[in-house]
């Protein structure tokens, strides 16, 4: 197919669907600050988009069927941007806390990966989140299918107990996390006599319309990050699959 004639989004799915909708302005356009950066102001067009849109995810889960929607159209100038002075956002200390646990299929760093799995685990300070939502957990799972990457993504806020440090202060890179629903089961990562690192435990998580999905093994590569110090632990073995 070739390229879609200005205005327009064409877009064919295959028989996950197709989109054919064009776009139509409504008023006059807006003036869009620079937000810090030198150079002409950007314009936004508000509208809607028109036409015909169906798309139904995988085993149908949910499907989408659209004929009018509100849109916006935006355009800029050539803009030149400082990033490096501006403020970090938020208080610099709100997390006490992190541990992530990632895995993925490809073969090596060159080559792009057809499935990633990935679950976080951020512990906040008492001034940062009330007692029962101290900690928030998130898994998140990517898909190639085709041209179509799918994205999954669960997030959860659970209370502090749900994250707890077996080793106390005085091994403070280890960490057993059981959280809630939609997750199941928990998870350890503790340190060996041999001074290395085990991620094991039956910690699974289930995304809408799969079934679980374990999140402990040695084809995770886990980076804990406590105090003031983070510990990694790479990924051990080149296990195919979820």
């Amino acid at each position: 197919m070739g390229r879609a004639p200005a205005g327009h989004l064409i877009a064919d799915f295959g028989e996950r669907g197709r989109f054919d909708l064009r776009f139509v302005p409504v008023g006059a356009p807006e003036s869009l600050p620079t937000g810090g950066c030198k150079g002409p102001k950007g314009s936004f067009q508000p509208g809607y988009l028109v036409g015909r849109a169906r798309f139904r995810t995988e085993r149908g889960f949910a499907r989408i069927r659209i004929h009018r929607v509100w849109a916006g159209q935006e355009s800029w100038g050539h803009l030149v941007c400082e990033f490096t002075g501006l403020p970090v956002v938020g208080h610099p200390k709100k997390k006490r806390a992190s541990f992530a646990a990632n895995a993925s299929d490809a073969p090596s760093i060159f080559v792009a990966p057809k499935h990633t799995l990935s679950f976080l685990a951020t512990q906040f300070y008492r001034h940062a989140a009330p007692a029962d939502r101290r900690v928030l957990y998130t898994a998140e799972l990517a898909d190639k299918a085709g041209r179509i990457t799918i994205h999954r993504k669960v997030k959860v806020a659970a209370p502090e107990r749900s994250l707890l440090f077996p080793g106390g202060r005085a091994m403070p890179e280890e960490i057993a996390v059981a959280p809630p629903a939609p997750f199941t089961g928990s998870g350890e990562f503790l340190r060996t006599r041999e001074s290395t690192f085990t991620w094991h435990g039956d910690l699974a998580v289930t995304f809408p319309g799969l079934d679980p999905i374990r999140l402990t093994g040695p084809r995770f590569t886990v980076v804990i990050c406590a105090l003031k110090g983070c510990v990694t632990r790479s990924s051990e073995a080149d296990t195919p699959g979820f």
